[in-house]
């Protein structure tokens, strides 16, 4: 006896194409859409947190605190106590550095950032009581802040550039 197994794959991403499918946070199988347009959809109906897609690595950040300015506005739209959203702060500030030493090919910046982002993190499990919960908000901080191909591109290059190296957890780390 022969069995097969067949698998589908579809993808979705770069193409200006239009394509059918999520329209407003639903499906609507009659209205095209691009990967632009769905995205401009999500953030109007509040299903996806409006955010810089700009190819400026950086971003913008106004007020120069090292969060860019789209993060700290979804960081403050949050119903986090005020505790939690300092430590998401920091994370979201932790991978911006991250983002400048991967483009500056540093190593000794990028060996500081990946101590600071050992100590945001460390503060977002003190931050959340539920360690599921401090773990996805890390992951997401991450993801909203590299958000494009450019700062994906230039996080890979810092990532790759700290393979291999011993890493020490903060012991106490001061997260006021």
């Amino acid at each position: 006896m022969v069995s097969v197994l067949v698998f589908s794959m579809s993808a979705c991403g770069g193409s200006d194409e239009p394509q059918t499918g999520l329209v407003e946070g639903r499906i609507d199988e009659a209205k095209p859409f691009t990967v632009q347009q769905a995205l401009a959809s999500l953030e109007a109906n509040g299903s996806l947190p409006k955010l810089d897609r700009t190819d400026a690595l950086l971003g913008i950040d106004s007020n120069e605190d090292g969060v860019r300015d789209d993060l700290a506005a979804y960081i403050d739209s949050l119903p986090d106590t005020e505790v939690q959203k300092k430590a998401l702060r920091r994370t979201a500030r932790a991978v911006q550095s991250a983002l400048e030493a991967g483009e500056s090919g540093d190593v000794k910046m990028s060996r500081m950032a990946v101590d600071k982002i050992n100590i945001a993190s460390a503060c977002v499990f003190r931050a959340y009581d539920i360690e599921r919960i401090a773990f996805d908000k890390s992951q997401e901080m991450q993801k909203l802040t590299v958000n494009t191909r450019a700062r994906y591109d230039v996080y890979l290059r810092f990532n790759q550039s700290m393979s291999g190296i011993v890493i020490a957890l903060p012991r106490s780390p001061v997260c006021a």
